[in-house]
């Protein structure tokens, strides 16, 4: 007996091929390769292109979800159901293929494969559930002890977001630029996760090696002491931009974090101060001479 498994389909990698020609005849290829190669989500982890002067690129970027936490052991249940599936499978045909075997043990044995398949499906569903109640305890306990740079990584799992945290970009085998991508809290309640900063590594030369970021067991984010903040963020909003080895120049936003109303350069956004009657809430609505808001004296 032949028994055929059905399973959905997974992209883990597509080719696209780019082709110029030009009008004397010559022609310049470009090659790119996308790979999906994370086990916790379906996004996009690495793109290898060939340029037409034959030099490797490879962008290189890590998920919210692949920063997963380190402290638990799944029980792998799919593959002791798998295993114990064979198993009796086995059995049963080892049964069939028996000339000495007459058609009432063939029968008990297809009776017997139906109660032993359907007790290892009833298994796996009972891991399986065991397993996640299981991680989910060991990763709320993470997110409470987690520190300031991870919890906001978690909060984004338990959210189902994958959004990039590290970009790291190569040329013929060697880093030539990182990016990571700081997520914080915005709320009091802790529950919304926002892009609040932008890092860049800071090098003078193409890095052979680079120590990529990863999770603790101490429940907080590694990454490299090269990376050094460029572009702050609040509400969506850039305050901040650095440039490499320059000054600061520092954004104040207004009219509901809707309009940029102030611009100060060699210095953060903690050092310099501005209000606005129409964005201060304790200011009275009313008639005023300008704007809708103003202050009792």
């Amino acid at each position: 007996m032949t028994l055929y498994s059905l399973k959905t389909a997974r992209k883990t990698q597509s080719i696209v091929t780019n082709k110029e020609y030009f009008s004397d005849s010559r022609a310049i290829t470009t090659s790119a390769t996308t790979y999906y190669e994370s086990s916790s989500h379906h996004q996009p982890t690495r793109v290898l292109t060939i340029n037409s002067k034959g030099e490797q690129l490879e962008s290189r970027t890590k998920y919210s979800a692949d920063f997963a936490i380190g402290n638990f052991n799944s029980a792998n249940c799919e593959a002791n159901w798998i295993s114990s599936s064979q198993q009796i499978t086995d059995q049963l045909n080892t049964i069939l293929n028996d000339i000495n075997k007459g058609t009432s043990q063939k029968y008990n044995a297809f009776q017997k494969y139906g109660y032993d398949t359907y007790n290892a499906r009833k298994n796996y569903v009972s891991c399986s559930i065991t397993d996640k109640n299981n991680y989910l305890s060991v990763f709320n306990n993470d997110k409470v002890n987690a520190d300031g740079s991870y919890r906001p990584i978690l909060e984004l799992q338990a959210q189902h977001r994958y959004v990039p945290i590290e970009v790291l970009n190569w040329k013929s085998g060697k880093l030539i630029s990182a990016v990571y991508n700081k997520y914080d809290y915005i709320d009091q309640a802790g529950t919304t996760v926002e892009l609040t900063g932008i890092q860049q590594a800071e090098f003078t030369s193409p890095q052979s090696g680079f120590s990529e970021a990863s999770v603790a067991q101490s429940a907080s984010i590694i990454k490299s002491p090269l990376y050094q903040d460029r572009v702050g963020y609040n509400n969506g909003n850039v305050i901040e931009q650095t440039l490499s080895g320059g000054s600061t120049t520092s954004f104040l936003w207004g009219y509901k974090n809707q309009y940029p109303v102030a611009q100060v350069h060699n210095a953060t956004s903690s050092e310099f101060y501005y209000n606005s009657f129409e964005d201060d809430l304790s200011a009275t609505p009313g008639n005023a001479h300008t704007g809708n808001k103003f202050y009792h004296t």
